[in-house]
Parts: structure tokens; sequence; C-alpha cells
């Protein structure tokens, strides 16, 4: 963890150091006067850019971190900035069949016994629900648990539940046998053939379930349980950063076209 202490101390000293940087590129803003004011001095505006950039390595290099390790930290904060908007998306999915994603969230992880990370879970369910293929709480969690304790790729199940085709259903280890009479039992019951398809492949998957067993009851399953959870521990340190790393991206933005615009004014002259 000493690594993940390092890193933020950089971003967060980085993003003080913008912040000075930022005060002064605002009081350039206005007229041309302004900027000709600012480089009055022929090498003013190299100097400047050169010396801001300096800056921001040499804070990176007293954390214990050279720029490189700067450029990870934004990498790592991009990542990070990505899953918070996964999570947003889920949050609105969820709210849009009538529950709270939090609520969601725990009946996932209740049903795949903690083998599956937070994010992977939001990401499968979040298709689910996107696509129509789950249109309440209680279709997702099934679809979840059948996929976790079956192991399933999650692009091949839901590609076989939206094109209804059981071309995959080997692949995804579920019997084909008897699925047809499970269909058209459904069909005739009133349901159409979307919902037919998918309550159907519901039924043949956890019945495939009950014979062969659940994955996380197994030793693969507890190793499973250990990339989860240190892909949640990671996964939180990146959400953590990213606020951080995206103030000194965007006080970075500021400042190379805040450059360019002087150093066009420079020219002018």
């Amino acid at each position: 963890m000493s690594d993940v202490k390092i890193v933020l101390e950089a971003v967060d000293n980085a993003s003080k150091q913008i912040g000075k940087v930022n005060q002064e590129v605002s009081k350039l803003g206005g007229s041309t006067k302004d900027l000709k004011t600012a480089t009055d001095k022929a090498v003013a505006p190299i100097k400047d850019f050169r010396a801001a950039l300096g800056n921001i390595a040499m804070v990176a290099g007293t954390a214990g971190v050279a720029f490189a390790g700067l450029k990870k930290a934004f990498d790592l904060g991009r990542e990070g900035a990505q899953l918070d908007y996964a999570a947003g998306k889920f949050d609105r999915l969820a709210a849009s069949i009538g529950t709270t994603s939090d609520a969601l969230l725990r009946d996932l992880k209740d049903a795949t016994r903690g083998t599956v990370s937070d994010m992977e879970l939001m990401a499968g369910a979040g298709d689910f629900l996107a696509l129509g293929l789950a249109k309440t709480h209680d279709e997702a969690v099934r679809l979840t648990r059948v996929a976790g304790g079956l192991g399933m790729n999650m692009n091949q199940l839901v590609l076989t539940l939206t094109n209804q085709t059981t071309m995959r259903f080997d692949a995804l280890g579920v019997s084909v046998d008897g699925f047809k009479e499970r269909v058209d039992a459904l069909k005739k019951s009133g349901m159409d053939a979307n919902a037919a398809f998918t309550e159907a492949f519901l039924q043949q998957a956890e019945a495939q379930l009950e014979k062969v067993g659940d994955i996380a009851d197994t030793d693969a399953g507890k190793f499973m349980r250990l990339d989860a959870a240190t892909k949640n521990l990671s996964d939180t340190f990146k959400r953590r950063l990213a606020p951080a790393a995206a103030d000194v991206a965007e006080g970075l933005t500021r400042l190379l076209m805040s450059s360019e615009d002087r150093l066009r004014a420079f020219h002018r002259e």
C-alpha cells in the first residue's frame, strides 16, 4: 500500500501546483494587450511553459516517483473515471426498473457468493437491463445467479438471449434437451416469444445448476473469490484517485491551451 500512498501524494501535490498555475493563467484572460504584456520578453512564454511542466515533474519526484509515475497516476485515474461512469449508469438502470443500485448489487453479490467483482456484476446486470433481457430486479438476479454459478461467459450469454438461439448452449454449460418444450409451454400460458425464451432459458439453467453444482462450492470458486476481492480493492483505489487526477488533467489542459494562445500572440508581434 506504500506505492498507493506515494502516487496519491504525488497527484495531490501536483494538483495544488496546477492550481497555482491556473491562478496565473486566469489573470491573462481578456484583451490582446494583456497577452502582449505577457510576451514582452521574447522567451517568456516558452520559459513559463517549460517551468510549469518542470514544476509538475519536480513535485512528482519529491513524492518518490518520476514523471512517468504521474502518467501512471493519470492512467489509473482515467480508469477510475470510467468505473464511476459505469456505476452511475448502473444506478440509473436500477432506478428504471423500480429498485436501487445498492439493493440490486447486494442481491447480485449474494447470488454469486463473492466470486464476481462488484464492477463486473454492475456491467453484466447493466447489459441485461439496458438490452431489455431482464425487466425486473428478480430477473436480473436470476440471470446473474446462473451465469455466475455455471461460470458462463457473459458475452456469450448476452448474445444467446439477444439472438434467441440455442447454438451457444453447450458453451454456456446448459442442456438443450427439453428446452423447446419449455418455450412452447410458456407461450401457451400467454407469454410473448421473447419473454418465453428468457424464462425457459432461466429454468433450464437453474435445473442444470442443481444438477452439476455451483462453481462457488469448488476450489476454483475460492480462487475466484480471491480474484474478485483483489479487483474490488483495485477498483476502489482507482475510483478514489479519479477526482484528483481529473483536476490535474483539467489544469494541464488549461495550461496547454493558454500557452498555445500566448505563443501565437508572441509570433504575431
